[in-house]
């Protein structure tokens, strides 16, 4: 299986973090859930988000991108699949692992400064919408 080279596709949407003319204000991460805008787990090839930037290609999992990290979080399923199929730029966490902290606890040790985080809100849980 051949590793997705992810490092021009994270450096293009971290630019955009800062970019003023699309956003209001500029953003410290980018939430990247696994899922259509029906919320469905098994999802159409238009909607591979996930897939697109990470290269991972399991039905279940959420990227988070922030100005420095980018990280991956899926279930004990798909842990050795993500594995195989994301280069060196991320990071991955299975979720309910002891040592795996949650999105929302991660995010807010990573966040600072007052700016927000963005999602796709069309294709998210609500429960994915954190308050940091």
């Amino acid at each position: 299986m051949e590793i997705r080279k992810t490092g021009i596709l994270l450096r293009k949407l971290r630019d955009s973090f800062k970019d003023v003319a699309r956003i209001k204000d500029s953003l410290q991460a980018y939430i990247i859930p696994h899922n259509d805008g029906h919320l469905n787990e098994y999802i159409s090839a238009r909607d591979e988000r996930l897939a697109f930037i990470s290269g991972f290609t399991g039905s279940y999992g959420t990227a988070i991108v922030t100005e420095t990290k980018a990280v991956l979080w899926t279930d004990g399923r798909y842990t050795l699949q993500a594995r195989s199929q994301m280069d060196d730029n991320w990071s991955l966490f299975t979720e309910g692992l002891a040592d795996s902290p949650t999105q929302s606890g991660w995010l807010v040790g990573e966040l600072s400064g007052g700016r927000g985080q963005a999602t796709q809100f069309e294709t998210s849980p609500k429960n994915q919408h954190f308050r940091i």
